[in-house]
């Protein structure tokens, strides 16, 4: 596949790009460029982001809530919900500017529907992208990264007093015409979307359980990106330079994942990512208070980009659980999200702290730096010992193989070894992950030759050995709508229309 192909421009990619882009001119931490520089006390400019992310918190709490018992009550608020809070935000802050006896009250209320229309918009995307398929909706999204930052970069080159208005008037309506064809080309008629949580409670405690070490790993980077913010806006030199920086980075990192994706197959969860960037991110902390300009500058800038890959990855992560686990997607992103600002929020009000006199013999950025870097060690211990699971993985499948399937196979191998959950010495894997009989070699060149995902050739090899939907949707803590929803996918990809047929697939398969 064409590399150039990959990045192609569609309403997908771009219209996520367009909404990452305004959170980078509004939320990740610009502090609103278009408002003039005499209103942007440090009064205004710290309650601003602080009832940003109090109302960015909130609405996912309540979406989490609300999901719980009504999801189709999400899924009814269409386009206007986040687009009418997202813009009428940002004509409040402009009203700000000519009504100077009610400034702060203004700035508030510009404040909490930007953070209320920018969490719904990121829901909606998350129904719109879960109802893909697994590489169309990477692709998406890692596209839409990269083209955030190419829009961000057009905005800063528009005059402020015109950015005021293009906001509001032309790119909230665009991003909202983007979300309105996706979420009409979408399949939504899918079990997961039907699914309401609270009719199958410990099936989601369940998955939320195994999601809390990678949601309290992007928390601690939540909160290490919160103090950094509140560094960035008391220090009005660097805003500026740590939004262009991050999201240079982050449009690197989306062409160095998309090149890598090209070369082979990769298989990853959100907690082996974290303790990547952690000597990163960690590194730079340590050198912020004592480096200062530049370097000071980069290495925020390395936690902004560090936390926003990661915010990425949590919407392929929780497309990935609807998919492999057949639950709502919003559920599980909501839940995601509500960990990562409520940790952001508290990074924010330590960095607030570091600039209060409090007898520490500290400079305000030891302090935020200490401190970020206390949680990020805390948090890399705490999910440090956890095993990997099968449900918190992320694999794709090489994007353009230039060998056989047996590369494509060894490649996958280990993934597929510590994805597995069984170590009970059950269904022909012993407890070192290891295949003890012939189905589950069979399966594994049935793998090879057609591509399945290591939840497919899960489900099949348990097929062969008789077991019933019922009984493999209780061992993998998945709904039988799911199981049947995979072996549909199996059979298309096998090119086969019912059980007998793949079983004589796998039955006629040859090996050694």
């Amino acid at each position: 596949m064409n590399f150039i192909s990959l990045l192609k421009p569609n309403v997908l990619n771009f219209g996520f790009a367009v909404i990452l882009s305004i959170n980078a001119a509004s939320v990740w931490g610009g502090v609103f460029p278009y408002f003039p520089l005499e209103a942007q006390t440090s009064v205004s400019t710290v309650s601003f982001y602080l009832a940003q992310l109090a109302a960015m918190t909130g609405a996912y709490v309540a979406g989490l809530a609300i999901g719980w018992r009504n999801p189709h009550a999400i899924g009814r608020l269409g386009v206007l919900a986040p687009s009418i809070p997202l813009s009428a935000g940002s004509l409040i802050l402009v009203s700000a500017m000519y009504i100077p006896s009610h400034t702060m009250a203004l700035i508030v209320a510009a404040a909490l529907c930007v953070g209320a229309g920018s969490a719904l918009y990121m829901t909606a995307w998350q129904r719109a992208f879960a109802a893909r398929k697994s590489e169309e909706c990477s692709l998406a999204l890692i596209g839409g990264a990269f083209y955030s930052a190419v829009v961000y970069f057009g905005i800063c080159l528009i005059p402020a007093a015109l950015t005021a208005y293009l906001i509001p008037l032309v790119m909230v309506p665009l991003a909202g015409l983007c979300l309105w064809i996706a979420l009409d080309t979408a399949d939504t008629d899918q079990p997961m979307f039907e699914d309401v949580p609270a009719e199958h409670a410990a099936l989601y405690r369940n998955v939320l359980r195994e999601s809390a070490p990678p949601a309290l790993c992007a928390g601690a980077l939540g909160f290490s990106m919160g103090a950094m913010r509140f560094v960035a806006i008391t220090h009005q030199e660097l805003f500026n330079i740590v939004n262009l920086i991050s999201m240079a980075a982050l449009a690197a990192g989306a062409i160095a994942f998309l090149l890598l994706w090209r070369k082979r197959a990769l298989s990853f969860d959100l907690v082996g990512i974290y303790r990547m960037l952690f000597p990163l991110v960690g590194v730079g902390l340590l050198l912020l208070p004592f480096t200062g300009g530049v370097f000071s500058t980069i290495g925020i800038a390395i936690t902004y980009a560090s936390a926003m890959l990661v915010n990425m990855l949590i919407m392929m992560h929780c497309c990935h659980i609807a998919r492999t686990s057949g639950i709502n997607p919003v559920v599980t992103f909501s839940f995601y999200e509500s960990i990562v600002y409520a940790l952001q929020i508290v990074g924010y009000a330590v960095g607030y702290g570091s600039g209060i006199d409090h007898g520490f013999d500290v400079s305000q950025l030891s302090f935020v730096s200490v401190s970020a870097l206390f949680v990020l060690l805390i948090a890399s211990i705490a999910c440090g010992g956890g095993k990997r699971l099968h449900a918190n993985r992320l694999e794709f499948l090489m994007l353009s193989p230039k060998k056989a399937g047996e590369n494509l196979a060894k490649e996958l191998e280990a993934s597929q070894t510590l994805a597995r959950r069984r170590t009970d010495g059950k269904d022909g894997v012993d407890e070192g992950g290891e295949m003890k009989d012939q189905i589950s070699k069979r399966c594994q060149k049935v793998k090879e030759r057609f591509a399945l995902s290591a939840r497919e050739v899960e489900i099949m090899e348990l097929v062969a050995r008789g077991r019933t939907a019922a009984s493999i949707a209780e061992s993998l803590f998945i709904s039988e709508n799911t199981v049947r929803t995979h072996l549909k996918r199996i059979y298309a990809k096998l090119d086969v229309h019912r059980k007998r047929e793949m079983l004589a697939i796998i039955e006629n398969i040859e090996v050694n």
